[in-house]
């Protein structure tokens, strides 16, 4: 009885396997990024100094002399709007909508792409999370 038993367990276990479909992605899925604390964020932006190339509207961060901003857009309250995806997409794949029009040549390298580093291999993905999160707060 307990060789059918196993045997009975082994060909359900090779037929679910056998018979398993394709994963597919749920109906209606798409990535969402998670929320960040915006505090924190602004110590990544302070640390990081993004201020050396983006002025935030209402904030002085650094020396203004030394820092001037305006090589990078002005963030403003329009980003906050922005979908946090699309904010984080900026940040770690900067060139890839540099084309549409929206920024000005001090933004863009002579090779057409943009003049922010890369900062992929420095930014934790809490970090980034915590850096978007301040960027929707800009009022």
């Amino acid at each position: 009885m307990a060789r059918w038993l196993v045997l009975a367990l082994v060909l359900t276990v090779l037929g679910d396997v056998a018979t398993a479909a394709e994963p597919r992605l749920p109906r209606n899925w798409r990535f969402a990024l998670p929320p960040g604390t915006a505090s924190a964020g602004e110590q990544v932006f302070v640390r990081m100094e993004c201020y050396s190339c983006h002025t935030v509207a209402g904030k002085r961060f650094g020396d203004p002399t030394r820092n001037p901003g305006g090589i990078g857009p002005d963030l403003t309250a329009a980003h906050a709007r922005l979908p946090r995806e699309y904010l984080a997409e900026s940040i770690v794949d900067f060139s890839r909508y540099i084309a549409h029009g929206q920024y000005r040549k001090t933004y863009v390298a002579a090779d057409g792409t943009s003049r922010m580093g890369d900062y992929n291999e420095l930014l934790t993905v809490r970090e980034l999370l915590d850096l978007v999160e301040f960027l929707r707060g800009i009022r």
